[in-house]
């Protein structure tokens, strides 16, 4: 039986969003699975070039599902993933980039350039040269909370490997003793902004239930968000004024102050102000609404 182990984070999200990736980490060094049932492969030999298409192919297929765009590989993502997947491997390591890129060691795909890529690892303890590191990624899809969207290190893979304002992939592949590492490293990266937009709704192929009407806003809520609305009067977008900028079904210029509740309108505030649309395109307020 193999050890897999696996670790996601947009390293572009070095902000709060991802507090503490060790933990996770930790948890999945105990996880065991037999490889066979996670890559459904035979395990036979895949050049390095021919594993990275399978890989493209593999993200590919995944993110049809959920009607994002294909990737496409870049020579320099590859490049640095495969540097680091050797460094990884030959130092029996297996942590993100991020945490030793204040280390500046050169030639390991790690530096300063490498800061706005995300980064997906995966790590099996056979030595599987057609490992399918993707699929137990996007299977992290089964504990996503799509009625509450955001970043979690329990669905951080997934969230990648869909995201739907990423383009470019590259892929590292390690062979070794110490079993096999994958690097995948996307631009831009993942896991940062509005996950409404860029993971989207359940397909309807999960059969997951429509997501509960959100409560009510509080009065105080109320009164916060008048208040805000009257010190804020331009280039307030209303996504920036909601925990889950998810809730809205139309573009609409209102300030929100709890999830899916329009409490204040900007038509009620002197001038025209700058808006945001469902689609992350921007308007002006006119009557309401965002044109």
């Amino acid at each position: 039986m193999n050890t897999m182990m696996l670790v996601s984070l947009a390293v572009a999200m070095a902000i709060a969003v991802s507090a503490n990736p060790s933990d996770r980490l930790a948890e999945l060094e105990g996880l065991q699975l037999e490889n066979e049932a996670v890559s459904g492969v035979e395990k036979r030999s895949v050049s390095l070039s021919q594993y990275r298409t399978n890989q493209l192919k593999a993200h590919n297929d995944k993110r049809a599902i959920h009607n994002a765009p294909p990737l496409v590989l870049d020579a320099t993502l590859n490049n640095e993933a495969q540097a680091y997947a050797e460094y990884l491997l030959s130092n029996n390591k297996f942590i993100h980039c991020s945490d030793i890129r204040d280390q500046n060691i050169q030639g390991i795909g790690c530096d300063a350039s490498t800061s706005e890529a995300g980064e997906n690892l995966a790590k099996s303890g056979g030595q599987v040269d057609n490992y399918d590191a993707t699929a137990p990624w996007y299977n992290e899809v089964n504990e996503y909370d799509f009625c509450d969207q955001g970043f979690s290190e329990q669905t951080g893979h997934f969230t990648q490997v869909v995201w739907k304002g990423t383009t470019k992939v590259g892929f590292g592949r390690a062979i070794g003793a110490g079993g096999t590492y994958v690097v995948a490293r996307y631009l831009p990266g993942g896991n940062s902004g509005k996950y409404y937009l860029n993971v989207g709704d359940a397909p309807a192929s999960l059969n997951r239930a429509a997501c509960p009407p959100t409560a009510p806003p509080s009065t105080t809520r109320i009164a916060e968000c008048q208040r805000l609305a009257g010190i804020f009067n331009m280039n307030l977008y209303y996504d920036e004024n909601t925990d889950k900028p998810s809730a809205h079904d139309k573009p609409a210029c209102s300030l929100v102050c709890d999830p899916g509740n329009i409490v204040f309108s900007f038509n009620q505030i002197e001038g025209q102000l700058d808006c945001e649309k469902r689609d992350g395109s921007t308007g002006m307020c006119v009557s309401n609404v965002c044109t």
